[in-house]
């Protein structure tokens, strides 16, 4: 029997205008009734996620930044995975050499080594290539994801004032330039890379997986892995789409996602969530 449902959210339990529609919501909804957890993972940080949730009746368990964070119902921290300052400045080393704008993500914000402007031009950059806006979009519509950011000079000053970083992360349009920065990062130890878009790439802590916290956190409450259903759809995914039976990956997911799954899915805009809800959590 099913006792907890997992999900992604971008691509996977949101539509293509980020939120969820009605339907997901009232199933969602329903298997909360019945006695079924819901919990969310996700690379985006709190301020990200809750107001997808706002006026929906649902508050669920959130695994956030890829795994860096948990947080109970109530959005309380329950545990955080940081990276050291070694990982950091040799992650922002490679950063600095490729040319790439890059922030970080703390327990409680966002700060970078680069003004609000640059973040916002190279997130619009990359959205738009994306698919998450247009190119007539005005960045105002963002300007909304970097409020409270944080600027320093240099990586030490960043250091010296944010001691836990959790994630760093580079949105470019160059995919060949973001592929030549994945292989420039597997030299350094211990961390976890990310790519949840050929435009983007996310650095956590090699413990800081989406499915290494999720086996973290069930077993803390009881559960096996056979009481879990998870749903992804892209590499960020993998760590959660390996370890668990009842894995679905979303039609419309990457590749590499729709392999490691055991189970397929319609795509996102196509109820993907709740038919894969529906086919495990029957009446």
């Amino acid at each position: 029997m099913i006792k907890l449902i997992v999900s992604d959210l971008d691509g996977t339990l949101l539509q293509e205008n980020h939120l969820m529609n009605q339907e997901t919501i009232n199933e969602i909804k329903k298997q909360m009734a019945r006695g079924v957890d819901f919990m969310v993972t996700t690379g985006r940080d709190y301020p990200g996620v809750t107001p997808i949730f706002e006026n929906t009746g649902i508050d669920p368990e959130l695994i956030l930044l890829n795994g860096a964070q948990y947080r109970d119902h109530g959005g309380v921290i329950k545990d955080n995975i940081r990276l050291s300052a070694s990982q950091i400045k040799a992650v922002g080393e490679i950063f600095a050499r490729f040319h790439v704008v890059w922030n970080v993500y703390t327990a409680d914000g966002i700060a970078s080594l680069f003004n609000e402007e640059e973040n916002l031009d190279a997130f619009m950059e990359t959205a738009w290539l994306d698919g998450f806006c247009t190119p007539d979009t005005s960045k105002e519509t963002y300007r909304d994801f970097y409020v409270g950011l944080k600027v320093y000079s240099t990586i030490d000053e960043l250091l010296a004032h944010e001691p836990d970083i959790l994630k760093m992360e580079v949105h470019d349009g160059d995919r060949e330039k973001i592929h030549q920065l994945q292989e420039a990062l597997m030299q350094v130890e211990d961390i976890a890379i990310a790519i949840s878009k050929p435009i983007n790439i996310e650095v956590t802590h090699a413990d800081a997986q989406k499915g290494i916290m999720l086996m973290k956190v069930i077993e803390k409450q009881g559960l096996c892995s056979d009481e879990v259903m998870v749903i992804g759809d892209s590499a960020n995914d993998l760590s959660m789409l390996t370890r668990f039976k009842y894995s679905f990956a979303v039609a419309n997911g990457a590749q590499a996602a729709i392999e490691a799954a055991n189970y397929l899915t319609a795509d996102n805009t196509d109820l993907g969530v709740v038919k894969a809800i529906r086919q495990l959590c029957k009446d």
